[in-house]
């Protein structure tokens, strides 16, 4: 079988929300790397050396020389189905491997502050969903009738990166050997310690031979920032954004489409901005696959590379949970859009995986009525109406 190597299980470490620790951001959430006593490993508890000598990554590393796909890893393998590439390929080719299991790569989620509550984030990435997560994920009602537990629960998502962590002990031994980060959410502009970690690279004279790529909502101009980004070899900095108007409104809870709009036009014509690329994520859901046309007419409009994430989870977002007669008219939408457009290859590859994507699964009447359920939860508690924000989608089913 082909060697399926993949520089982040020798070399990445990502720092998810809540401390525990993975080789990266599509590595699954709920797979926690843990050390030879089968704990789970976690910034105030472990060193970065058994981060990176943990037994799963070990055994990870093997079967992907191997050619086994790994369990943990399926989000890479669903996007090489159905887009003939993924974050494994994509940054196999942006980075170099070094096979002795050294961090090199980092991608830090320090806490779950910020000012949004967007349909398919939760309170692991967002304490906007405070009230929301009760009723829509803790289905047993467990944290409903333990108020004090629901508290000690949230806090493990900012608690973990206070300054009596280890991991904050040792993160000025390993900058030297950082050659890039990937720093999200909660939102970055509002995350003091993720600034206080990008501002020691840059005070140590580490940052000129790093790379920087920082995800944002957009809702937040921060001028004070470029100093900081533009001292990095390389800067991208990705807005957020998954659709225009008032169904961005509607997806991401909150924001405001007229305020992001000027906030973006500041970021990419600011004088200041001298090192820094900027591109936009738009993460694919039922949604919004229906309208991803709106969204990626306004990104050639302003020179904004776009790139689409299918959503993985909450699974009754997935764009493949519509009814067939939804895909059908989807497809023959885009089939006259792709034809009518002349789009970069990289654009229209790019839709069509995500086309491939939505595709790939059967209707599953169930999921459906779980994503109806939900998200009309959601509706009443957030004073919204699918009905009236995605007329055409409804119409049509």
């Amino acid at each position: 079988m082909n060697n399926l190597k993949c520089v982040h299980s020798y070399n990445g470490l990502r720092v998810a929300n809540n401390g525990t620790v993975m080789p990266c951001c599509y590595y699954d959430e709920e797979s926690p790397l843990k050390d030879l006593n089968g704990n789970i490993i976690k910034t105030h508890t472990h060193s970065i050396k058994e981060m990176m000598e943990s037994p799963d990554r070990i055994s990870l590393i093997k079967d992907l020389e191997s050619g086994i796909k790994h369990g943990a890893c399926k989000r890479c393998w669903t996007d090489e189905t159905n887009k003939n590439t993924s974050k494994r390929i994509e940054d196999n080719e942006r980075f170099d491997t070094d096979y002795n299991k050294s961090l090199k790569y980092i991608e830090l989620n320090l806490g779950n502050t910020c000012n949004l509550a967007c349909r398919m984030c939760n309170i692991g990435a967002s304490i906007k969903w405070y009230d929301d997560h009760l009723e829509i994920y803790d289905d047993e009602g467990g944290f409903r009738k333990d108020k004090d537990g629901y508290k000690k629960f949230v806090k493990q998502f900012y608690k973990s990166f206070e300054d009596d962590s280890r991991f904050w002990e040792e993160f000025e031994k390993i900058l030297p050997q950082i050659s890039a980060f990937d720093i999200y959410g909660g939102e970055p502009m509002l995350m003091k310690k993720q600034w206080e970690a990008l501002e020691k690279s840059v005070e140590l004279g580490y940052s000129k031979d790093q790379e920087l790529h920082l995800a944002t909502n957009g809702t937040i101009f921060a001028e004070k920032y470029f100093e900081i980004l533009n001292k990095f070899k390389k800067c991208v900095v990705t807005f957020s954004l998954d659709a225009v108007g008032d169904r961005l409104e509607y997806i991401r809870h909150h924001a405001k489409w007229n305020n992001i709009e000027t906030n973006v036009d500041k970021w990419i014509n600011h004088p200041k901005n001298k090192n820094i690329e900027f591109d936009v994520a738009i993460t694919v859901t039922n949604l919004n696959i229906y309208y991803l046309d709106e969204i990626i007419d306004w990104c050639i409009s302003k020179n904004l590379p776009p790139f689409l994430i299918d959503v993985s989870r909450p699974e009754f977002y997935a764009s493949y949970n519509l009814p067939q007669s939804a895909k059908n008219l989807i497809n023959k939408k885009f089939d006259i859009y792709l034809y009518k457009q002349e789009l970069p290859s990289f654009i229209l590859e790019s839709i069509k995986g995500s086309l491939n994507n939505m595709n790939s699964k059967e209707y599953d009447i169930d999921l459906w009525f779980m994503f109806k359920k939900k998200n009309g939860i959601l509706d009443s508690n957030r004073k919204q109406s699918f009905i009236d924000t995605f007329e055409e989608l409804n119409s049509i089913l």
